[in-house]
C-alpha cells in the first residue's frame, strides 16, 4: 500500500476516495491544527454519514445523536438537500447581485420575530453574527463598553473571545478588557443566589440588582454601556435556563435613561403584539413593548439575544428570548438556521441599521446571503413547520424531563436537572449537599453511552453538566432507549463503588449492600475518594 507520505507528495487523494481511520488520524494530526478539537478524542468516531437523528460510523455502526444542534431538522434531511441541489444548479454567488432568495427569507424570517426586528444582515456563522451584532451596538450608542454573563460563550472571533470568560480565562496570559464587564451566571441550582436559599420568583430579581450597581460603577468611572449580549439560554455554561424575569430587569436597566414622546397612527399599537408566519397573534408583554417601540434613548445600551444554540423551536418556543417576555434590539442567529450549511443572520431595527449606513462605508460578507444558503435555510423552516418540530420538542422533551426527573429521585449522583423542550442539562454530582461536580464520573458516562452507541457530551465550569441538544426529530421511541441505557449506566456506578480514605481501596460493596446515598454520603470528608471498578473500567474521583 503507498505510504502517507508518498500520497502527501503526488498530491491530495479525491475527497470521495476513503481512508481507513488511522489513516484519516494520521493525516488529521499532520495537518489539521490541534487546537481543534474532537469529540472523544482519546478514541474519536469517523462519522461518514447521517440520516434524520442517526450518525453512521465507517462500519455502518448506527449511533443516536443526541448532541448535535446544527442537524436541527435532522442529518440529510430529503427537502433541505434537494433544495441546496436544485439552487447549485442554477446559481451560486455572493449578494451583490439581485436575487429573490434574499429578499423572500428576510421577508420570512422576521414574520417569526417582534414586528420591530426587521432588518436583516446574513453572515456564514454565529461568531460572525454575534460580532456584527456589537459592531452595531456600537454604532448606535457610540459607547464601547459590553456586559456579558460570566460563562457564557459568544463565538471564536477576538472581539468574541474578549468577552467571553470561559475562553479568554483559559488564554495564557490574557486578562479581562476594560471595557468588558461580567455579570454573575445566574444559575439558580450552583449560582450565588439559588433554590436552597430563596424563592424561584426571587432569584431573577436578585441577579438583576448586581447589574444595576454594575452599570452604576461603571458611569462613576467615565464609561458607557453599549451593549448587553446574552445567551437567551445559557449552553456551554452549563445548559442554564434563565431565572423568572431576569431579562426583563436586566434590560430596563441596561436601557437606562429614556424620555417618552408619542407616535402616531396605527404603527404605535404594533409593538403590542407578535406576528409569526402562521398568521397567529400572541399579544406581548406590555411594558416591555412600551418601553421599546415608545421611547428615545438619552444614554444607555442596546440589548443582544445570543440564539445561535437555542434559536429556531429548539426550547419549545421559537426564540427562547420568548420565554422572558422581553424584545431585544438585536437578535443573532447560527448553528440550526442551516441545518449544517453556513448560514447565520443578525436581525435588527430599522434605527440601528440606518445608523450603521451611516458610518460612511458599506458592509459585504462574500458569501453571507449566498442563493444556495438561503434555498436551505428556506427549507428549514418548511420542515420545522410542516413537521411540527417545535410542538415536539414542546411534548417530547417534556417526557424526556419527567423520565430524567425519575431517576434523579433513584440515583443521588444527579444533583440537577434542568432544561425546556430539546435544551436540557443533567448536573451530575459527588455530594448533593456541597455539589462537587463529578466530572470524572460524567467523562465515564459519556463513554458508556458511546459504547451503547448515543452520542453524548459535557458542558459548564467543570465539565460535569451532561447536554442534550439533539436534532427536532427525536421521538419517545428514542427518549425509551436513552433513559434505559442512562439507567443501566447508573445501576453501574452505584453498585461498583468502593470508597477508601487511602490511596488503597479499604473496603468492597456487593451490589446487595449498595444503598441509594453511597456516593453522596453525608458522612464523607473532603480527603475521601470515590473508586470504580466497572466492568474492568478503574477511574477515580477525590470528593
Amino acid at each position: 500500500m503507498e505510504s502517507l507520505k508518498d500520497q502527501s507528495q503526488r498530491g491530495p487523494k479525491s475527497s470521495l476516495e476513503k481512508l481507513t481511520k488511522s489513516e484519516t488520524i494520521e493525516l488529521r494530526n499532520r495537518h489539521i491544527g490541534q487546537s481543534v478539537t474532537l469529540f472523544f478524542k482519546k478514541n474519536p468516531l469517523k462519522i461518514v454519514r447521517g440520516q434524520r437523528q442517526y450518525m453512521y460510523d465507517e462500519n455502518d455502526n448506527e449511533y443516536l445523536d443526541c448532541i448535535n444542534n446544527v442537524a436541527h431538522v435532522g442529518h440529510c434531511h430529503p427537502l433541505v438537500v434537494d433544495a441546496a441541489h436544485q439552487q447549485m444548479k442554477l446559481i451560486a454567488t455572493n449578494s451583490r447581485f439581485l436575487h429573490d432568495n434574499i429578499v423572500l427569507y428576510a421577508k420570512r424570517l422576521s414574520d417569526y420575530l417582534p414586528e420591530r426586528l426587521s432588518v436583516c444582515f446574513f453572515v456564514n456563522s454565529g461568531s460572525e453574527a454575534n460580532d456584527l451584532a456589537i459592531r452595531l451596538a456600537r454604532c448606535y450608542t457610540k459607547n464601547k463598553d459590553i456586559i456579558s454573563i460570566d460563562g457564557a460563550y459568544h463565538g471564536h472571533l477576538t472581539t468574541l473571545t474578549d468577552i467571553s470568560s470561559m475562553k479568554f480565562l483559559k488564554i495564557n496570559g490574557t486578562k479581562k478588557k476594560k471595557w468588558v464587564h461580567l455579570i454573575s451566571l445566574p444559575c439558580q441550582y450552583r449560582g450565588r443566589y439559588n433554590l436552597d436559599q430563596f424563592k424561584e420568583n426571587e432569584i431573577g430579581s436578585l441577579y438583576a440588582e448586581e447589574v444595576d450597581e454594575l452599570i452604576k460603577n461603571v458611569k462613576q468611572s467615565g464609561r458607557q454601556i453599549a451593549a448587553f449580549i446574552h445567551e437567551s439560554m445559557i449552553s456551554c455554561g452549563g445548559q442554564i435556563v434563565l431565572p423568572q424575569n431576569y431579562l426583563q430587569k436586566v434590560y430596563r436597566q441596561v436601557r437606562s435613561k429614556y424620555r417618552v414622546r408619542r407616535l402616531n397612527g396605527l404603527r404605535d399599537r404594533s409593538g403590542l403584539k407578535m406576528k409569526f408566519a402562521n398568521r397567529k397573534w400572541i399579544a406581548f408583554n406590555f411594558f416591555d413593548c412600551l418601553i421599546y417601540n415608545r421611547i428615545v434613548r438619552d444614554a444607555g445600551g442596546v440589548c443582544i439575544a445570543d440564539e445561535v444554540q437555542v434559536g429556531f423551536g429548539r426550547t419549545g418556543k421559537m426564540w427562547a428570548f420568548e420565554h422572558q417576555n422581553v424584545v431585544p434590539d438585536i437578535v443573532t442567529m447560527g448553528k440550526p438556521m442551516g441545518n449544517g450549511h453556513p448560514l447565520a443572520c443578525v436581525v435588527t431595527t430599522p434605527e440601528i441599521a440606518e445608523c450603521f449606513a451611516k458610518i460612511g462605508t458599506e458592509y459585504f460578507n462574500t458569501y453571507g446571503g449566498n442563493p444556495v444558503s438561503l434555498a436551505v435555510g428556506n427549507a428549514v423552516l418548511d420542515v420545522i413547520e410542516s413537521e411540527n418540530l417545535i410542538q415536539n420538542a414542546t411534548e417530547i422533551g417534556q417526557i424526556l424531563l419527567n423520565e430524567l426527573n425519575r431517576l434523579k429521585e433513584k440515583y443521588q449522583i444527579i444533583g440537577d436537572v434542568r432544561g425546556l423542550g430539546y435544551f436540557i442539562g443533567v448536573d451530575l454530582v459527588l455530594n448533593r449537599r456541597s455539589k462537587k461536580p463529578a466530572t470524572t464520573i460524567a467523562e465515564y458516562v459519556v463513554a458508556r453511552f458511546k459504547e451503547n452507541r448515543i452520542l453524548m457530551s459535557t458542558e459548564g465550569k467543570f465539565g460535569n453538566v451532561l447536554k442534550f441538544k439533539p436534532p427536532m426529530l427525536f421521538d419517545r421511541q428514542n427518549v425509551q432507549q436513552f433513559i434505559k441505557v442512562f439507567d443501566e449506566i447508573l445501576q453501574e456506578i452505584h453498585c461498583c463503588t468502593q470508597l477508601s480514605r487511602s490511596s488503597s481501596v479499604s473496603s468492597a460493596y456487593s451490589s446487595d449492600s449498595c444503598g441509594p446515598d453511597l456516593i453522596s454520603s453525608d458522612s464523607l470528608s473532603d480527603e475521601e475518594t470515590v473508586f470504580y471498578d466497572c466492568g474492568g473500567r478503574s477511574f477515580q474521583q477525590q470528593l
